[in-house]
């Protein structure tokens, strides 16, 4: 929410946001040598469960930064 801000405008923010904290997060578990079947999933689910949160994060700092507040 951004006082007298068109909901294009505020839109295309978010886009923005979003993109940048996707390519911020980019390399999350790109790391991991899994030495089982099991590991590699269980990193799997892991490392989109980190990437998620850490992409909101970056997405609330991003809007936040831009002038928005969260209604």
């Amino acid at each position: 929410m951004k006082d007298e801000t068109p909901r294009s405008a505020a839109q295309q923010d978010y886009t923005e946001c979003k993109y940048q904290s996707e390519m911020a997060t980019a390399t999350i578990g790109t790391n991991s040598r899994p030495k089982t079947m099991t590991d590699a999933i269980g990193d799997g689910v892991g490392d989109r469960i980190v990437k998620g949160m850490e992409q909101g994060n970056l997405v609330k700092d991003c809007m936040r930064a831009r002038g928005y507040t969260q209604s």
